[in-house]
């Protein structure tokens, strides 16, 4: 099914048809205007001829037969002309016409277009009200604008962290000493080196006070990555908030325009439309089923019953299933 505006591009698609159709027509007008412009000389070359005949004939006193051919062709070319001139006028009509109907359909399309962006906004400040007054709403709502505002603070303190790294990390770096016991790994479970090595590297990390400087060091490159990942641990939290927030905005904006919306999970989402809820189409199983995600609790006293279908346990189904319809009485 289209939607309004593919239809207004299909329309547009059609009015650019239509005008490289009127195109082709002008250039074949101008063909047949260049070519009844040859007609044209050409009938008064053959009107000089009979101007010379009658001369001739005046001069004489003949009457060339070959004079009434002359008329015939002079009266042929005019007919072509006429011919010409009533086809090329007819394609003229025909492409105007179209041209009309398509901006006619446009217009129309238009006005069908701005209907339907009124109401689809109308629904969607009626399901904000509607949401406005869903304390479950809000809640969600501000758990979302929090988490997001966490997520920016995390993402602010990474970048911190890795300007840190780059700017305070130099002045080890530039150490060519410091430089190597850290790149042998010394002070580390990395580290090997014969006995000798190993007394060298000890009595150049007492000179440049290497221990303190390495735990400094290691948490200068260690804090980027750690915030990091802290940063893109907050914004996944944050973007599922945000994201159950703007699906249940979508789906209230959505009930205008259908007879009937189903919730069909998760818990969350259940949880958040319950209190609009006006119909629920529950199952229910008669076995104890172990897990950690249940349907939310509600009030039996606000709802009435209204079918219940028995389903016995069988060669399909392990267990008894009761499918019961309830309806909102308040």
């Amino acid at each position: 099914m289209l939607s309004g505006n593919d239809l207004l591009g299909l329309i547009e698609k059609l009015l650019g048809d239509t005008r490289a159709e009127l195109e082709k027509v002008d250039v074949s007008l101008q063909k047949s205007t260049a070519q009844l412009e040859d007609l044209r000389q050409r009938e008064l070359g053959v009107l000089g001829v009979l101007a010379r005949a009658r001369l001739q004939e005046i001069e004489r006193g003949e009457l060339l037969e070959a004079l009434d051919d002359t008329g015939k062709q002079v009266q042929a070319l005019l007919a072509q002309r006429g011919d010409a001139q009533i086809a090329i006028g007819n394609e003229i009509t025909a492409a105007q016409a179209a041209l009309a109907e398509i901006g006619a359909r446009r217009t129309a399309q238009q006005g069908l277009t701005d209907a339907a962006a009124k109401e689809v906004d109308a629904a969607q400040a009626e399901a904000q009200r509607q949401l406005a007054g869903d304390a479950a709403y809000r809640t969600l709502l501000d758990a979302a604008k929090a988490s997001d505002a966490v997520a920016g603070l995390a993402e602010q303190k990474a970048t911190a962290a890795r300007t840190d790294r780059t700017e305070k990390g130099k002045p080890y770096e530039a150490d060519p000493l410091f430089m190597y016991l850290w790149g042998r790994g010394y002070g580390t479970g990395r580290y090997s080196a014969a006995p000798l090595t190993r007394l060298l590297d000890g009595w150049v990390a007492r000179i440049v006070d290497f221990e303190p400087l390495r735990k400094d060091y290691w948490m200068l490159s260690e804090l980027p990555s750690r915030f990091d990942a802290h940063a893109k641990q907050m914004r996944e939290g944050a973007e599922h908030d945000v994201t159950a927030v703007r699906t249940l905005d979508e789906a209230f904006e959505t009930i205008g325009s259908v007879p009937e919306l189903c919730v069909v999970g998760g818990a969350e989402i259940y949880r958040l439309t319950l209190p609009v809820t006006q119909r629920i189409h529950l199952t229910r199983i008669d076995a104890s089923i172990p897990g950690d995600t249940v349907f939310p609790a509600f009030d039996m006293s606000e709802w009435r019953e209204t079918e219940r279908i028995e389903h016995a346990a069988d060669a399909r189904h392990a267990h008894a299933m009761t499918f019961i319809t309830l309806e909102r009485s308040r």
